[in-house]
């Protein structure tokens, strides 16, 4: 099968764009909430991974 690379990336590159998208929502959530200081906390996480996965 040709499409099995082509099936790979696109399996590995969906949690990346979830995490994308998903990132802004929690951040309005979480300030509807009242939790808006859990927000300053995702650089720990989104900044390495954007250094990892941009390689």
């Amino acid at each position: 099968m040709k499409d099995r690379p082509l099936l790979a990336f696109a399996i590995g590159g969906t949690p990346i764009l979830a995490l994308y998208y998903f990132t802004p929502t929690l951040v309005g959530l979480l300030s509807v909430m009242g939790l808006a200081e859990i927000t300053g906390k995702f650089d720990v996480v989104l900044l390495p991974a954007l250094v990892i996965l941009s390689d």
